[in-house]
């Protein structure tokens, strides 16, 4: 016995049956209402959206008898008729096999023509971007100033390729793609009607597959309905949620899989477990997996976005707006947990990289491959950029091998001496002149800056047992750091190469009480920059309390241009001598500082 499809069966028979273009219907049902009716429509979105059955209603409407409030009454001679396909007032036109201007021509010969049994005679021409140049301009006279008893309504896809001039002279109306929650929906309200149950996974994946055309979300259910027999199983998806037993069949992940394909968000989950766990072996078994199960590997890689999208917006607690079916909540809120922000970001950069190759790969299941394990090695990878511009600016954390902790070192009392203010007054006089600005880098902590650490590497390097007392003592009593300085410069070179090439192109500080003065040129307001970042700060503040047995302020003054060097270029001269980076850049490329 021959069914009629659900598309067909469940196809609109009202304005306000249209699911998701309100805007467009509205407008519509308000424009018959007043008599405000148009000779000329063209309706443009995506497939599936609803244009042509828009077209139709609008069709009824305009030759209805009895016409309520804007909507077709389907029980009159022209509705029953038009719904049937046998009125001779409606011609529906395929302009992709009727694109040529003869049959422009001989649609123009039969527009003079009255209408038969309506009051209007209608052209619904379907794909009209496939019309071609010569066809539309000879359709544009007539669409301008038809008779008064013809209206055209045009429906495509890709208005783009539209020419302006019969845009122009059209009431252009845009249909929207139909939102997610709305085709979840319009699938149960059918399964409902046709007596049978469908899962919330099961309606997720049918609803995601769609991608906002709602005739291809009732061509798919269709499908699996088709599939007859519940399989082994069935009413129960692999993430536990069990469908409400009934008479009639029941939809699940298990069917939509077997019929359509389609990965469950069980794999999806499954894909990023490789990930979490940092197992490059297991990314690969998975991917066996998929291949031996049949599931496509390039609509996979495509669902691939959304999900990371998904456990994305649960990292952020964002939540609410997901379209993940509540019984996988909790699954989702695990794996962003595990995964982190940063780590996901990451992954959403790299799996972009790969969308070209799939596009023109014979072998996705190798792309796949690569594509996870590269994902489960984020751990161990590197980004290349950000590790450039922290060389660049002195940024991120110091990338020194871990060193076993050592026991505390008693602080050194410095000696007591002349006050250190009038060994820097000079100093601090000429700076005041030039017009510098101060900048406390010690105001800028945090409470999770308060906590310092030290390394065997800090103790070394400061000669604290022995000489490195004798020459710290000497520097507080001076008002000058003396030998100290060079044992915090080899200290903070050996953790961070960068930073110590930027301290030592500087001028010795000053000790002004428990106050360490550094003076950073004007012309070298990077340097400054650098300097007050929170990794540089902290590991700066660990190297002086190790070298003076104590915490130290430092505080930056930064003068005015060129004030401290003498003109801009002996500081690039200096930057060419002291700093081992830019030394290196330049011998690389052959190269001068200007």
């Amino acid at each position: 016995m021959s069914r009629t499809p659900l598309a067909l069966q469940y196809r609109p028979r009202r304005f306000d049956q249209v699911v998701g273009q309100e805007h467009v219907t509205s407008t519509l049902r308000n424009a018959l209402r007043g008599g405000r009716v148009g000779s000329a429509y063209l309706f443009a979105g995506p497939r599936g959206s609803g244009k042509t059955t828009t077209a139709r209603l609008l069709a009824r409407a305009l030759n209805c008898t009895a016409l309520d409030e804007g909507e077709p009454c389907g029980a009159c001679d022209n509705c029953v008729a038009i719904v049937a396909g046998r009125s001779l007032d409606v011609m529906e036109i395929d302009a992709a096999s009727n694109r040529g201007i003869e049959d422009v021509r001989e649609l123009r010969e039969r527009v003079g023509y009255a209408a038969v049994q309506g009051s209007r005679k209608i052209y619904i021409v379907d794909e009209v971007h496939m019309l071609s140049k010569d066809a539309f301009n000879a359709l544009l006279k007539t669409i301008e100033e038809p008779p008064p008893h013809v209206a055209f309504i045009f429906a495509t896809t890709d208005p783009q390729k539209v020419l302006p001039t019969v845009v122009s002279r059209c009431q252009r109306f845009d249909f929207r793609r139909i939102a997610f929650r709305d085709v979840e929906a319009r699938l149960r309200e059918v399964c409902d009607r046709e007596g049978c149950t469908i899962t919330p996974e099961a309606t997720f994946l049918i609803a995601k597959k769609a991608d906002g055309s709602l005739r291809d979300a009732l061509g798919m259910l269709d499908q699996v309905l088709s599939l007859g027999e519940v399989l082994p199983g069935a009413g129960e998806s692999a993430a536990g949620d069990t469908a409400t037993q009934s008479a009639g069949p029941v939809v699940d992940a298990q069917k939509v899989h077997a019929v359509l394909g389609l990965a469950g968000l069980e794999l999806y989950l499954a894909a990023t477990d490789a990930v979490r766990s940092r197992d490059p072996a297991a990314a690969i078994r998975f991917v066996r997996r998929l291949v031996h199960d049949g599931v496509d590997l390039i609509d996979f890689y495509g669902g691939l976005y959304e999900h990371l999208r998904n456990v994305l917006l649960f990292a952020l607690g964002d939540e609410s707006t997901t379209t993940v079916p509540p019984d996988f909540h909790a699954a989702y809120r695990e794996t962003a947990g595990d995964i982190g922000l940063a780590d996901l970001l990451r992954a959403t950069g790299i799996l972009t990289e790969y969308e070209e190759a799939f596009r023109g790969t014979a072998h996705p299941e190798y792309m796949l491959e690569f594509l996870l394990v590269r994902l489960a090695l984020l751990d161990r990878t590197a980004d290349v950029m950000r590790l450039l511009e922290d060389v660049r600016t002195g940024g991120g954390t110091a990338a020194a091998p871990a060193s076993p902790p050592v026991p505390p070192v008693p602080p050194v009392v410095p000696a007591p001496g002349r006050a250190s203010r009038a060994a820097v007054g000079s100093r601090d006089t000429s700076r005041k002149a030039s017009g510098g600005a101060t900048l406390d880098v010690a105001s800028l902590r945090t409470p999770d800056d308060v906590a310092s650490m030290r390394t065997a590497d800090d103790v070394a390097s400061t000669g604290m047992v022995g000489a490195g007392s004798a020459a710290t003592a000497d520097s507080t009593s001076t008002g000058e750091p003396g030998a100290a300085w060079e044992s915090v410069l080899e200290s903070v070179s050996r953790r961070k190469a960068s930073l110590g090439g930027m301290l030592a192109g500087l001028d010795r500080p000053a000790l002004e009480g428990d106050e360490l003065v550094l003076n950073v040129p004007g012309d070298q307001a990077f340097v400054a920059q650098a300097l007050g970042e929170a990794a540089n700060r902290r590991l700066l503040e660990d190297v002086l309390a190790s070298v003076w047995g104590g915490p130290r302020r430092l505080r930056l003054e930064l003068g005015s241009a060129i004030a401290e060097s003498g003109s801009q270029t002996q500081a690039f001269r200096r930057l060419e001598r002291e700093d081992p980076l830019i030394r290196k850049a330049l011998e690389v490329f052959d190269a001068d500082l200007v």
